[in-house]
């Protein structure tokens, strides 16, 4: 009886939290369509709202005073004590003379962070355009391997790595759909001051979107794992390790 309540309850709390296609009014992915970043922040923050598996946070600022957030996806568990398991990375990533007795029951309690930053070139538009598809899932998901994962982990994604750029080719897009130069790369570059480059600005730190993310793997939450994802071009993928340098 306590398993088929417990199961009734999940199913209900997920039968609430919205899919994709009844907020933005399409299946992210479908032919000739792209949301833009407002869309996208604001159906991240319906499944906030709706679900206790994710939490929005805003970090800041892009360049353009666009605002930056960092969704948390992790179990409900684990979300509670969001700070502590931040302040536990924290101790372990900088402390060398932590006893090893007291790093065992630090390890014990910790979590892996695995952070995701999207698109950072905005042409670029396959990671943040499918996130609502993987969030959704994995805020509604009952797959026992999956919630075993949420258990162990918590995922950070930045939605848009450059949410100017996102609005901007977005815009263009939507502008010229249906005539000759339907599919044209935008005419300028998507970034106000540093253009495409904009991943070689990690070397000066001199945008403020940049410095965002900075500041989130190297002095705020030392996740163990980053992967900033870009869109595979017609020559196939192309993979790049540590050390960045």
């Amino acid at each position: 009886i306590a398993s088929a309540a417990l199961t009734a309850a999940a199913a209900s709390a997920t039968s609430r939290v919205p899919t994709p296609a009844e907020v933005l009014g399409f299946e992210p992915g479908s032919e000739r369509r792209l949301m833009d970043y407002g869309e996208l922040t604001g159906y991240l923050q319906r499944l906030d709202a709706a679900s206790d598996r994710i939490e929005m946070r805003q970090v800041g600022v892009s360049p353009l005073g666009r605002p930056m957030y960092v969704a948390f996806i992790s179990a409900p568990a684990n979300l509670a004590r969001l700070d502590e398991l931040r302040a536990v990375n924290r101790r372990l990533a900088l402390d060398p003379e932590i006893p090893e007795g007291e790093r065992e029951t630090l390890l014990a309690g910790a979590r892996v962070f695995v952070m995701q930053t999207l698109s950072m070139h905005s042409g670029e538009v396959a990671p943040s355009q499918a996130l609502p598809i993987s969030a959704h899932a994995l805020a509604t998901t009952e797959d026992p391997a999956v919630l075993g994962q949420l258990a162990d982990v918590v995922l950070m994604v930045v939605p848009s790595h450059n949410p100017d750029g996102m609005d901007m080719v977005v815009e263009h897009y939507r502008k010229y759909l249906g005539t000759p130069y339907e599919g044209s790369s935008l005419p300028g570059v998507y970034h106000r001051y540093v253009g495409h480059d904009n991943n070689r600005d990690f070397v000066a730190l001199t945008q403020e979107d940049t410095r965002v993310i900075s500041r989130l793997y190297s002095t705020e939450w030392y996740p163990q794992v980053l992967v900033e994802k870009h869109q595979m071009g017609s020559t196939g993928p192309r993979y790049y390790v540590p050390p960045n340098h």
